[in-house]
């Protein structure tokens, strides 16, 4: 589909606009996108003075699409011209924007045809009725953008000016790409990208994931011009405007480094191959913001899902598809099971579920814990976690620590600490299991050892009170 790249306030950027450092002014592309979006809240105010927000924004691109009747029209005539044979249509992208209330209204996502959420900001929202999400059908998914803030880097490292050269995806790109090529563009489904207000980290990263599509009516233009609408007041936060267009600058950049997906037409409900669907379908996309064979398996966030196996049907098109045909989350556990061995060098073939760690002060992170595996086990797996993928680099590991356990859609009064200094380890189990409804079994090697099994609902804190230096030393240096 093409679309005529002329709007009446402004030009529209197009993917076959590439602009030199020269000709593109970063601050003229700031006050065109601010036409539509960056509007007081105020000014979304019904006429009682009550700003009121009860639905989530579907974005709609505009596009200027032939008629098959004026085409035939024009071709039997034999015109040159195809002058008002053209019309104009809102494209549905099956991205949707919206708030941490809009995620909770389970019917209404329902309705309109939601079959998977994405919680951008999911550090600051743990009431969250994910039991029914997934009971409807509706795949839930994190990434924890940590701070809605002018110094956050929720794309890429921030840049001092534009570039067309190398930039870094951000882990949050990475999985808001690979769950809508899985929801939308695999299953056909709909995506709802959320936050605490669904202003600022939801729609940055919505926007984003469509930059990446690669059409070329996907631009910003179109997009902010489609959100005025019905959300005028989103990204209001300058610098994530600001790395929205630093990436639309440097794809434009990047034309020859588009990779052609293969996949298999999947029910978004029901994740079954219908038969009318069972022909390959491709698609092409920016390779920007891909996974890649190098990416560590326990320190990515993968899928983000909470799903138990996360369905993948897509390859880059190339020889080898071992590595994307099978799921991220099975790609996961047998990354992580070779990387964990146990004592005596035999693997750790238990199945992994992925849990949402909390570091209080720091920062939150995603980490695989086996199942079933006792308390003591998983505070030892989070631990080395931390120091695997977050202390490493300064030469520390945690000293003193404790482990807290909440669950999504609880209090913050449930939360739990799995420490015999704070509650006897006997009242934890019984709280694990009556409180939060996880199961216990004895260990089959040790009756006094109880093994819990954890699932994707437990996130867990780590409040770490000290840490040690550990110093690389010289070759030959005795410590």
């Amino acid at each position: 589909m093409d679309i005529d790249g002329r709007n009446k306030k402004t030009r529209v950027v197009g993917e076959d606009d590439i602009p030199s450092d020269r000709q593109f002014s970063l601050e003229n592309r700031f006050a065109t996108i601010r036409q539509w979006i960056a509007k007081p809240i105020d000014d979304s105010q019904d006429k009682d003075g009550i700003f009121r927000d009860p639905f989530p924004a579907l974005v709609k691109v505009r596009v200027t699409k032939k008629s098959a009747a004026a085409s035939a029209e024009t071709e039997a005539a034999n015109q040159t011209s195809a002058t008002n044979t053209a019309s104009e249509i809102l494209e549905d992208t099956g991205v949707l924007i919206g708030n941490k209330y809009h995620a909770s209204d389970v019917d209404n996502l329902v309705k309109i045809g939601v079959t998977a959420v994405l919680n951008c900001a999911s550090g600051g929202i743990s009431r969250l009725p994910v039991n029914e999400l997934r009971e409807k059908g509706i795949r839930y998914g994190f990434t924890n953008v940590r701070q809605d803030d002018l110094r956050y880097p929720i794309l890429h490292e921030l840049l001092d000016s534009p570039t067309t050269s190398v930039l870094e995806a951000s882990q949050h790109l990475k999985v808001a790409k690979a769950m809508y090529i899985d929801e939308v563009l695999v299953k056909k489904g709909k995506l709802l990208f959320f936050c605490v207000a669904g202003q600022n980290r939801s729609t940055t990263l919505a926007l984003a994931t469509l930059l990446l599509r690669g059409k070329s009516h996907y631009t910003m233009d179109l997009m902010c011009e489609s959100l005025s609408k019905i959300r005028p007041f989103v990204l209001e936060n300058e610098s994530f405007q600001k790395q929205l267009l630093e990436l639309e600058l440097y794809l434009q950049t990047q034309k020859r480094k588009k990779k052609k997906y293969v996949c298999k037409g999947i029910d978004a409900r029901n994740g079954y191959e219908p038969p009318n669907k069972q022909q390959q379908h491709v698609f092409t996309m920016y390779a920007h913001g891909d996974y890649s064979r190098d990416d560590l398996p326990p320190s990515i966030v993968a899928s983000m899902s909470y799903d138990a196996a996360d369905n993948s049907h897509y390859s880059d098109g190339g020889g080898d598809t071992s590595w994307v045909s099978r799921s991220r989350s099975q790609s996961l556990v047998s990354a992580v099971s070779n990387l964990s061995p146990e004592a005596g060098g035999v693997s750790d073939t238990r199945e992994r579920v992925e849990i949402e760690l909390l570091i209080p002060g720091l920062c939150t992170m995603e980490a695989l814990i086996p199942v079933p595996s006792s308390i003591r086990e998983v505070k030892q797996h989070l631990i080395d976690h931390v120091n695997s993928h977050l202390l490493r680099v300064e030469e520390r590991e945690v000293a003193k620590s404790w482990v807290v356990l909440a669950i999504f859609g609880k209090d913050a009064e449930y939360d739990l600490p799995l420490e015999d200094e704070a509650i006897e380890a006997s009242v934890q189990l019984d709280r694990i299991s009556k409180m939060f409804g996880l199961s216990i079994e004895e260990s089959k090697g040790d009756s006094t050892t109880k093994l819990v099994h954890w699932n994707s609902l437990c996130r867990f804190g780590l409040v770490i009170f000290s840490v040690y230096c550990t110093p690389s030393f010289p070759s030959g240096h005795q410590n």
